[in-house]
């Protein structure tokens, strides 16, 4: 690492800002993640700094293999659980109220022809 990078570490951490090395991650405070997004599902994959190419692949592997229709069946959900409060229920118990058999996700055609 050169001077003016170490400069730059040190004052992070005297100003206590998070910081993100990209080629040493013994020095960052945080990762970033290979993020998928389908409404309000988001799924993210990490490999803390040792192969951000791995982690791009790990997350497109998974988002090929999810349902098509994921965003529908989470809105969904959420309408349930809002009835679920509404009524005094939790449903933090046991996610068995929500009986999650009853949702037919969509295959998705993009894990069908991997």
């Amino acid at each position: 690492m050169r001077p003016r990078d170490d400069r730059l570490v040190d004052e992070a951490r005297r100003e206590n800002v998070w910081l993100n090395v990209v080629d040493d991650p013994e020095r960052s405070d945080f990762f970033f993640t290979a993020v998928y997004r389908d409404g309000d599902v988001t799924v993210s994959v990490s490999t803390e700094g040792a192969s951000p190419a791995l982690a791009q692949e790990l997350r497109t592997m998974i988002a090929e293999r999810l349902p098509d229709n994921l965003a529908d069946v989470a809105q969904q959900l959420r309408r349930e659980r809002a009835d679920h409060h509404a009524k005094g229920s939790s449903t933090e118990a046991s996610t068995g109220d929500l009986e999650f058999e009853n949702y037919s996700a969509r295959p998705n055609p993009r894990a069908e022809a991997a």
